[in-house]
């Protein structure tokens, strides 16, 4: 087994798993007694040795490398491992290659790889041929990662996206109260979120499958959910949907909540409300997603002085804050890092990154992409859904306020939000893209086509995902 560090996840009861991430299989496992000796053992040596810069330790599954680090730095450098021997099995390097640990040796010490960043080969051009399927939004299944579209009164279930082969349910979506705004799908059933923003209300549906007629689980009154404040992530270990209320009523007691489901949508908790610091900006939420490679929930809420980012280590029992600085609309993480999009008219188009090697343990964000000064970020923001992945991620900037027939671009990143590259861009004077959404499993970009102004034409488009080198 090729493996690495103890990743801190957590069950639905808040407590803390070992896990560890195996190569082989491309996921994390439990720890075995084993392991654990063997990880124990490796940082005794590091601690009893006082291994200098030009010495090497063995690190468990690995090949030799360079340390220059104190034993505390050791701990926070094995965070890293894991998307290290990601890079190896990506590059297929062989065993007597160097691959460069952050911070740990330099690049002219490591001549065969100098740095993480990945530079596009190719960039994104969208096809519509789709048997005309029309598709307003766009999830991931789980555990497959494969794509369901919602159309005019099905949901679209692809089993192939080089044949665009899919089997309709007979579920009729339109039975549903409000419009489908979230759908998490596993092997134990279907959660539908759904909301009218009219009515200002949320609906929460579960079913066994695709067929089976939905049952109302819950109802929220006061608010809508948005596409963008729903998140879901399903593995071996966590089974998580967050849906954030949002809403524009400036009421002194229209704290919003936080719903979190741990059992695929049956049951519903509300972990957390926004805080209102002025009454007469909005009080809702943005953006929220939860981190697989941390364990860790994100929320974020606005507007004006009622912005904040939450995040909490325990599923919601206790809670972090960075107030009054930023309200991400996007929150996307990665193996080693997490990266923000938000619609601040006081920052330029572009994207915040967190490192989660930041020893002091605190949140600090940095600038990770700025373009176009001309306008703000509310001119041109991202917006979900962004599923968890370690190392591949891809943001649609459009635009939200005049001028609408302005410009619209894709970044992408291939190293796990190290580096961002615009991938493609176009005028919306004749058409716009939406929606955008990256399927892992068929290595493709998916996105809705409408034409300039026009909401009668949703038309399902792709290109193949970007080549990295």
């Amino acid at each position: 087994m090729s493996y690495t560090q103890q990743a801190i996840l957590r069950d639905k009861n808040g407590d803390a798993i070992p896990q560890i991430w195996d190569v082989t299989q491309n996921k994390f496992v439990p720890y075995t007694n084993d392991d654990i000796k063997l990880l124990q053992s490796e940082l005794e040596t590091i601690k009893t040795n006082q291994l200098s810069g030009d010495q090497k330790v063995q690190l468990p599954g690995s090949e030799n490398f360079a340390k220059d680090l104190t034993i505390q730095e050791v701990t926070s450098e094995l965070e890293l491992v894991k998307a290290e021997l990601q890079t190896i099995k990506t590059n297929q390097l062989s065993g007597d290659q160097k691959v460069q640990l952050s911070g740990a040796i330099s690049s002219e010490s490591n001549p065969l790889i100098t740095s993480y960043r990945k530079s596009p080969t190719s960039g994104l051009e969208f096809n519509s041929d789709v048997s005309g399927d029309i598709a307003y939004e766009s999830w991931l299944s789980f555990p497959e990662k494969k794509l369901i579209s919602r159309g005019a009164s099905r949901l679209l279930p692809y089993s192939d996206l080089e044949t665009w082969t899919r089997v309709l349910p007979s579920f009729d979506i339109t039975t549903l109260q409000g419009t489908i705004r979230h759908v998490h799908k596993t092997p134990l059933g279907v959660a539908y979120i759904t909301s009218d923003i009219n009515a200002n209300e949320t609906y929460f549906y579960y079913a066994s499958d695709l067929d089976a007629t939905p049952t109302l689980k819950e109802t929220y009154v006061g608010g809508y959910a948005l596409t963008m404040s729903c998140a879901s992530w399903f593995d071996n270990i966590h089974d998580v949907i967050l849906v954030g209320i949002y809403g524009q009523d400036k009421d002194p007691s229209s704290e919003k909540p936080l719903y979190l489901s741990t059992d695929g949508g049956q049951t519903w908790g509300v972990i957390t409300q926004t805080t209102i610091i002025n009454t007469t900006d909005n009080s809702h939420w943005h953006s929220c997603s939860f981190d697989p490679y941390q364990g860790r929930i994100w929320a974020a809420e606005g507007d004006g002085e009622n912005r904040a980012l939450n995040w909490s280590d325990d599923f919601g029992k206790t809670w972090s804050r960075m107030i009054g600085e930023h309200q991400p609309t996007l929150i996307q993480p990665f193996a080693s890092r997490v990266v923000f999009g938000e619609d601040a008219s006081s920052s330029p188009p572009g994207l915040y990154g967190y490192h989660k090697l930041q020893t002091n343990h605190n949140v600090e964000l940095y600038r990770a992409l700025s373009f176009r000064d001309d306008q703000g970020a509310n001119w041109n923001y991202p917006e979900g859904p962004s599923y968890p992945n370690p190392q591949v991620g891809y943001v649609l900037f459009t635009p939200k306020t005049e001028p609408l027939n302005d410009m619209q671009y894709i970044y992408a990143t291939g190293d796990g939000g190290t580096s961002w590259h615009c991938v493609w861009s176009a005028s919306r004077e004749f058409a716009r893209i939406e929606k955008l959404l990256y399927v892992p499993a068929e290595n493709k970009v998916i996105a809705r086509l409408r034409t300039h102004y026009s909401h009668t034409v949703n038309e399902l488009v792709y290109a193949n995902a970007v080549s990295w080198e």
